[in-house]
C-alpha cells in the first residue's frame, strides 16, 4: 500500500489548475481556496473510484511477481469483474489515468533506466552482444521498427474496409463509412484523432452524430480491453514466438530452435527479479521527489501539446521522450530502482480504468453493431500485422517489434513506450522509438480518417 499516496498525490494535482482546459484557465482565474477543493475531492464517489483503480493496479503488479506478464491482465480482470459495479461508470480520474498517469508512467519509466554502459550490459546479459549493440542505436531502431508500423497501419486500414463492406448491413450506409473512417483514424493514431475526424464529418454532414459516438466509444473500450489482454498474452507465448521465428531458422540459421523456450524462460525470470528487486529497495523519499517531477513534467508536456496540437497532437510524450533521459542523470541513485514499480503503477492505473468503465452489458444493449464492427477491424489488423511480420520482415526481435508497433498504432506513443518498459530486453532507444512512431501516427491519424471517410463514401 505504498503506492496509495502518490495516487492521492496525483488526485490531488489533477484537480488543481493543471487540469483545467487551458482556454478556461486563461479566462477563469481560479477563486476555490485549497481546503475548498479538498473537501470536493474527499467525496464518497472519489473514494470509491480510488479505491477501484488502486486496489486492481496493486492486484496487477502482486500477480506480476507472481506470474510474469500478467499484470495487465489481472489488472483488467480485476476491475472489469469486481468493480465495474461498485465504482462510479463516469469520473474524472478515470481520465486522469489517460491523461496524466499514463504519460507520468513514461517519465518514470525513462528515470528508471540504467544510466551507464554497465548497468545496460548487467540487465541484458540474456541478449546476445550484436543484438545488444544493435539496441544502442536510436535511428537503427527507429528504422527497424518503420517496418512493423507501416505493416500495423496498413492492417489497420485493412480491417476497417472489411468491416464497412461486413457490417454496413447494420447500419444506415453512412454511419457505416463514419464509423470505418473515425476507427482507422483511431488505429493509426489515436483518440484524438478519432474525435478529430468525427468533427470533420459532422461539419460535412451538418448533423449532429453524439449517439454512434457513445456506442462507438463504448465499443472500442470494450475491445480496447480484449486487444490488451491479447497483448499481454502474446508477450509470453513461445509457441508464436517460434511460429515468427521458424522462417528465418531455416534461411540464415539465426535462431536455434531449442533458443526461443530457453529465452523466453530466462526473460520471465530476468523480469521477475527486475520487479522484485525493484519493490525491495523502494524508497519513499525518493519516490515522493521523482512522482512530483514527472507530474510537473506531465503539466509542461500538455502546455507543449496545446501549442503543438494544431499541427502534430501527441506532442506531450515527444516532449517527455525528449527531457526526461536528460533529467535522470540529476537524480539520486536510488531513482534506478524505485522509478520502476512507480511507473508500472501508474501504467496499470490505465488498464485499471479501462477495465472499470468498459460497461459490457451497456456496450451489447446500445451498439452491438458497434462492437461487431470494431472487433471485425482489431482482428483483420491483428492478422495482416502478425503474417505480414512474419514472411516480410527479417531479425531475431521481430515478434517484439510488431506488438510495440501495433501498440504505437492502435494504442498511441504513450501506450507503445510504456509497453516497451514491459519488455525485459527493453533499451531507451527502443522506447523513444516506439515514442516516436506513437507520434507520427498521432501525426498522420486524422488525415488518414478523412481519406477513408472519402474512399467508403464512395460505396454508400
Amino acid at each position: 500500500m505504498l503506492l496509495l499516496p502518490f495516487l492521492l498525490l496525483g488526485m490531488s494535482v489533477a484537480s488543481g489548475s493543471a487540469f483545467v482546459l487551458p482556454q478556461t484557465l486563461l479566462a477563469m482565474p481560479i477563486t476555490r481556496s485549497l481546503p475548498t477543493r479538498l473537501q470536493s475531492l474527499l467525496t464518497p464517489t472519489t473514494a470509491t473510484a480510488a479505491t477501484a483503480l488502486t486496489s486492481s493496479a496493486l492486484m496487477g503488479m502482486w500477480m506480476e511477481r507472481q506470474n510474469p506478464n500478467s499484470g495487465i491482465l489481472t489488472s483488467l480482470m480485476v476491475s472489469s469483474l469486481v468493480f465495474s459495479r461498485m465504482a462510479p461508470a463516469h469520473h474524472f480520474l478515470y481520465d486522469r489515468c489517460w491523461d496524466t498517469f499514463l504519460p507520468a508512467s513514461l517519465a518514470l519509466l525513462f528515470m528508471g533506466m540504467p544510466q551507464s554502459n554497465q548497468d545496460i550490459n548487467q540487465r541484458e546479459e540474456t541478449i546476445d552482444i550484436s543484438h545488444r549493440k544493435e539496441h544502442h542505436s536510436i535511428r537503427t531502431v527507429v528504422r527497424r521498427l518503420a517496418g512493423p508500423f507501416m505493416l500495423a497501419s496498413m492492417g489497420s486500414l485493412i480491417g476497417c474496409t472489411t468491416a464497412f463492406f461486413v457490417c454496413r448491413g447494420m447500419f444506415c450506409s453512412s454511419d457505416a463509412a463514419w464509423a470505418g473512417a473515425c476507427l482507422s483514424a483511431s488505429f493509426v493514431g489515436g483518440s484524438v484523432n478519432f474525435l478529430a475526424t468525427a468533427a470533420w464529418i459532422a461539419s460535412q454532414r451538418g448533423e449532429s452524430v453524439t449517439t454512434l459516438v457513445s456506442a462507438m466509444t463504448a465499443a472500442d473500450l470494450i475491445v480496447m480491453a480484449i486487444y490488451f489482454a491479447i497483448m499481454a498474452a502474446a508477450t509470453q507465448s513461445v509457441s508464436l514466438e517460434r511460429w515468427f521465428q521458424r522462417k528465418n531458422s531455416h534461411q540464415d540459421n539465426l535462431v536455434d530452435p531449442t533458443r526461443t523456450a530457453t529465452s523466453s524462460a530466462s526473460d520471465e525470470n530476468a523480469s521477475y527479479s527486475t520487479v522484485t528487486s525493484a519493490l525491495s529497495t523502494f524508497h519513499v523519499p525518493t519516490a515522493l521527489l521523482i512522482t512530483t517531477i514527472a507530474l510537473a513534467l506531465v503539466r509542461v508536456g500538455q502546455k507543449v501539446e496545446l501549442l503543438c496540437s494544431a499541427y502534430i497532437p501527441g506532442m506531450a510524450c515527444a516532449f517527455l521522450a525528449a527531457v526526461t533521459p536528460g533529467i535522470r542523470r540529476y537524480l539520486p541513485s536510488q531513482a534506478a530502482a524505485t522509478a520502476p514499480p512507480l511507473s508500472q503503477f501508474c501504467f496499470l492505473l490505465l488498464f485499471a480504468a479501462v477495465g472499470v468503465t468498459a460497461d459490457l452489458q451497456a456496450a451489447l444493449q446500445s451498439g452491438p453493431s458497434c462492437i461487431i464492427f470494431a472487433t471485425v477491424a482489431l482482428l483483420l489488423h491483428g492478422v495482416v500485422l502478425m503474417v505480414g511480420g512474419r514472411y516480410l520482415l527479417a531479425g531475431r526481435s521481430k515478434l517484439m517489434d510488431c506488438l510495440i508497433a501495433s501498440n504505437a498504432a492502435i494504442g498511441g506513443p504513450a501506450t507503445a513506450a510504456t509497453f516497451c518498459g514491459t519488455l525485459p530486453n527493453n533499451t531507451q532507444a527502443l522506447t523513444i522509438a516506439a515514442t516516436i512512431w506513437g507520434v507520427f501516427g498521432y501525426a498522420i491519424g486524422t488525415t488518414v480518417g478523412v481519406g477513408m471517410y472519402r474512399f467508403l463514401s464512395m460505396f454508400t
